[in-house]
């Protein structure tokens, strides 16, 4: 593949039709379903990222997150563009279970169901399956050239080192690791204070932000962001304290100064650049939403958990680096849950090590125990919900954006955990297609480049 050519990614719920040239198209995939197609003679192609199946109940505003409605609209655009049927060729990847396989998995089986609903239309049309890799446990990203029409379905995070490379960290260097780590700034100490009291005191925040330069420019370039988009010009932090309102200057606060305890890297748990923030704003985006859908917390509470749920890996992220190949490898061949890896080549994990963080820097009990126990809710004392919560937002979001990091997360007792925060496993799919994707790629793409 042309290393010189264009890159761009398409995300979940949209394709990218063009004539043939120097670009090429990226899908990261997890249970989400990955379909090229081409016309070799028309030198028409494209790429479609497929989010689910099928809208669940009254779901479905967008027909392109879904195969069975946005299939035939990626179809259209490509015979409006030229391509004829009798010419096509299919490439499908993706569709995979993500991690550790459960009963709870193969029944629901959300990316099997999408991989059938592509496959049956595909055959449905008469268009040829040149090539298909589906299912698996593992993420992986479907390239796709369309200068050459050639395409590639790789693991992500797949990195050709010498995976026999003995592990060197050891829980000392880890543990004073963990005692270098910066106190987190009061303003952020005070914001998720006021957040856990449902308390707030807004005045003496504004007060705060405007005697920090770097958040204060951040409030303002917020509010002119599309995320926002104003009717006029902010040209003040007056300004904009007003028109982003007091959930959106909490959120931006709390986001910028978590930014600062994560390796903007594509080595460690990260697949891409900035991938452990972009993890953590996805989960924390989310997890606002499943606040919102259940009722059962406060969004600005879910949103601080969210966010700070894997910050132990921030600690662990250089060791994660310096042994990929043999985390990588651990990965790859056991498909344990990535804490399972941690203990067996570093003798701890990323939640015992945001423990010891959460105690240093005196965080609350409710986002203590999230980051303790989002992988193991059952074992919280307190905030069992919350650990059930943030850890569903956790398996949305490696499962549907798993272009971030490396991780498997154990969902063996996923159901057990939706009963708690009164949410059934049939429900999953439809929360999957209420999700407002788009505003959350928005989202996060703007906190991303703040």
């Amino acid at each position: 593949m042309n290393v010189y050519s264009q890159k761009e990614i398409v995300p979940s719920g949209s394709f990218v039709v063009e004539k043939s040239t120097p670009k090429i198209l990226k899908a990261f995939l997890g249970t989400c379903v990955g379909l090229a197609l081409y016309d070799p003679v028309a030198r028409i192609g494209g790429l479609y990222h497929i989010l689910i199946a099928k809208p669940a109940g009254s779901s479905g505003d967008d027909p392109l997150l879904y195969a069975s409605t946005g299939l035939p609209m990626f179809l259209e655009e490509l015979y409006g563009r030229g391509a004829r049927k009798e010419n096509l060729h299919a490439i499908v990847a993706g569709g995979a279970l993500v991690g550790t396989v459960n009963l709870q998995d193969l029944n629901l089986d959300i990316g099997g169901n999408t991989v059938d609903t592509v496959n049956s239309f595909l055959t449905g049309h008469g268009i040829t399956i040149e090539y298909s890799e589906t299912g698996g446990y593992f993420s992986c990203v479907l390239s796709f050239n369309l200068g050459s029409w050639e395409y590639f379905v790789e693991p992500i995070g797949q990195r050709p080192i010498n995976a026999d490379k003995p592990a060197t960290a050891n829980p000392i260097t880890i543990e004073q690791s963990i005692s270098r780590v910066r106190p987190i700034p009061q303003i952020a100490l005070k914001v998720i204070r006021m957040i856990h009291s449902n308390k707030f005191d807004m005045d003496s925040i504004a007060k705060e932000i405007k005697q920090d330069q770097v958040l204060g420019a951040k409030i303002i370039k917020l509010s002119n962001s599309a995320y926002i988009s104003p009717k006029r010009e902010i040209q003040s932090i007056d300004q904009g304290l007003v028109i982003l309102g007091e959930k959106n200057i909490l959120m931006l606060t709390l986001s910028v100064f978590t930014e600062l305890y994560f390796q903007d890297s594509e080595q460690g748990y990260s697949l891409c650049k900035g991938g452990l923030y972009h993890h953590a704003l996805g989960t924390a985006f989310i997890a606002d939403f499943l606040a919102q859908l259940t009722g059962m917390f406060a969004p600005g509470l879910a949103y601080t958990a969210g966010l700070l749920h894997d910050i132990g890996k921030t600690v662990l992220d250089q060791f994660v680096a310096n042994e990929y190949p043999l985390f990588y490898r651990n990965m790859r061949i056991s498909e344990k849950p990535v804490h399972f890896i941690e203990k067996e080549i570093f003798g701890i994990t990323h939640t015992e090590a945001g423990e010891k963080l959460a105690r240093q820097w005196s965080l609350p009990l409710s986002l203590s125990e999230v980051i303790t126990y989002h992988h193991h809710p059952e074992q919280a004392s307190q905030y069992s919900e919350l650990c059930c919560l943030i850890h569903l937002a956790d398996v949305i979001m490696t499962k549907f954006r798993a272009a971030y990091e490396l991780e498997h997360i154990d969902t063996e007792k996923i159901a057990l955990r939706l009963n708690t925060i009164n949410l059934q496993m049939e429900d999953l799919p439809k929360i999957v297609a209420q999700i407002p994707w788009n505003r959350l790629d928005t989202g996060m793409a703007v906190f991303s480049s703040l």
